[in-house]
């Protein structure tokens, strides 16, 4: 992470203003959401609730083989590999994800189902 910008194998992750989101974790605040865009074209948004946050400016990280780094969307509010969860071995990630409990961008429904 550079100036809260992710950055893969040395390059900028496309990342493009996607309208707001209310955040009610603690004080409720409105707060800018991005769509990042991988290489191989897959996208999602996330969250940026803090300019200048103790994440958005990160040492390299070198993922070893057989395992996984986790980097949560909400960057700001978020104990992932940058901090206290660390590389996460390839033998702990029993089942992908099905369903979403919940979706702050959807507030028809509160859950989703990932499997088209």
């Amino acid at each position: 992470m550079r100036a809260g910008l992710l950055y893969l194998n040395g390059e900028a992750v496309p990342h493009q203003p996607e309208g707001e989101w209310t955040d009610r974790t603690y004080e409720p605040q409105t707060v800018p959401l991005f769509r990042e865009t991988l290489p191989s074209g897959r996208s999602y948004l996330v969250a940026d609730t803090m300019q200048g946050s103790r994440g958005d400016d990160t040492e390299e990280f070198v993922v070893p083989p057989g395992h996984y780094f986790m980097l949560g969307d909400n960057r700001d509010n978020s104990l992932d590999s940058r901090f206290d969860v660390g590389f996460v071995p390839q033998d702990n990630v029993v089942a992908r994800a099905g369903v979403v409990v919940f979706n702050a961008s959807q507030k028809e429904r509160s859950w989703i189902s990932l499997n088209p």
